[in-house]
């Protein structure tokens, strides 16, 4: 966390060896925002086999199809990341992420935190809800077609 302003597309490659360390292989695909797509990053996710999201950089193929194909997986790329930018615009209207007013780092830390344990609370919670309705109308179905509720003659 940092008050300056700064360039946050040197995080990428720190990011992703993150995700190596942790799962042991590199991402297949990586959905990020234009800022990432320079040649530098580029390049270095070419040698390592991972796709990045957006057009390739310099002119269109000549090729009908191969443009079309392009289009195509940059659409869908774009669907894809809607999800992630979905859950900022989230974490931002109803949890206050876009509203922090602490002036003090540790301050700070400590609402955003909040707001993210705030978010995973709620998404475990309705989980949690969904699980226990599809149980209710499980056991309701079951009822129904056992006729539990025939008195026997």
């Amino acid at each position: 966390l940092s008050f300056d302003a700064f360039n946050e597309a040197t995080d990428f490659f720190a990011a992703v060896e993150g995700y190596r360390k942790e799962h042991g292989f590199y991402p297949a695909r990586v959905l990020a925002d234009k800022i990432y797509r320079n040649r530098e990053i580029m390049v270095w996710c070419k040698g390592r086999n991972i796709q990045m999201t957006g057009p390739v950089l310099g002119r269109p193929p000549k090729n009908q199809d191969k443009r079309r194909e392009a289009r195509r997986q940059e659409y869908q790329d774009i669907c894809d990341r809607n999800i992630v930018e979905g859950e900022f615009g989230v974490g931002k209207r109803s949890y206050g992420l876009n509203r922090i007013m602490a002036h003090l780092p540790e301050t700070s830390f400590c609402v955003i935190g909040i707001a993210l344990l705030c978010m995973n609370l709620a998404k475990s919670l309705r989980r949690l809800l969904r699980t226990f309705i599809q149980m209710w109308v499980y056991l309701l179905d079951l009822n129904q077609n056992e006729n539990f509720w025939v008195v026997a003659e």
